[in-house]
């Protein structure tokens, strides 16, 4: 089970850019109500949204816009091992 996270870079650079939730969601083809549940962590976001929103505010890497997603992601992915180079033969 994941838990869910707040957007709030995404909140931010909204605001910062004057861009309502209803252009947003419309700009993504969702509802303004599945868009606001999503950023205020109620849904999760779809990878293709993450990455269409990231691209329609001007940025390049999904980190800038959603920077808690990508830290909730890191934290789920299990430590591996480290394997050390031995002597063939």
């Amino acid at each position: 089970m994941t838990s869910r996270v707040e957007c709030n870079r995404l909140k931010g650079i909204m605001t910062e850019k004057k861009i309502t939730q209803e252009r947003l969601a419309n700009g993504i083809g969702i509802s303004e109500n599945s868009l606001a549940r999503k950023i205020n962590g109620h849904r999760d976001f779809w990878y293709w949204e993450v990455v269409i929103i990231t691209r329609l505010l001007g940025y390049h890497n999904i980190i800038e816009v959603f920077p808690e997603l990508y830290k909730q992601a890191i934290s789920q992915v299990p430590q591996v091992p480290q394997v050390t180079a031995g002597r063939a033969g």
